[in-house]
């Protein structure tokens, strides 16, 4: 049986401060996830993101800002396994990822804007936790974000807080 999708509640329950995140699709079978941003920004390389999932990632949902690498993906099958092994409840990538067949293997839904064969370098490379800017407004660690089969949603965690229990 499947569940009912949440986050058509989580709209019609907070109405405009209910913000959909409507430019990112599913790239696995996972589709049910909630909690509070990791937003990240990585630069030049993906060593550091790799680190900083493993490490910071744990009940989060972590968010990854990849617009300004263009047609490169700043996630793959490597940073995949560093999100479960750090354990994240979610990543969504604002940008495109790769490696998708691996993508579909792993234990945590993952969504993105779109897919290439292309990645930015593994070595080297930064990454910040700095805010994300979405077609839905800026996603800060201030924000809680609800995913489902129907995508994702955003509502500020004091505002969400205030009318459910953060898990």
């Amino acid at each position: 049986m499947m569940p009912a999708p949440r986050t058509y509640s989580i709209c019609d329950k907070f109405g405009m401060h209910a913000r959909f995140l409507s430019s990112v699709g599913h790239y696995n079978t996972h589709h049910r996830f909630e909690g509070l941003v990791l937003p990240l920004r990585p630069e030049g390389g993906r060593q550091e993101l790799n680190i900083i999932l493993k490490r910071d990632s744990k009940d989060l949902v972590v968010v990854i800002d990849g617009t300004h690498h263009g047609n490169y993906a700043v996630f793959g099958a490597t940073e995949a396994a560093s999100a479960c092994t750090g354990g994240a409840r979610a990543v969504i990538v604002i940008g495109l990822v790769a490696q998708v067949a691996n993508l579909q293997a792993e234990e945590i839904p993952i969504m993105a804007r779109g897919t290439t064969p292309r990645l930015i370098p593994a070595k080297e490379g930064t990454a910040t936790a700095t805010a994300v800017d979405s077609e839905c407004g800026w996603i800060t660690r201030e924000q809680y974000i609800v995913g489902d089969t129907d995508g994702a949603v955003m509502v500020d965690r004091e505002i969400y807080q205030g009318r459910n229990p953060i898990k």
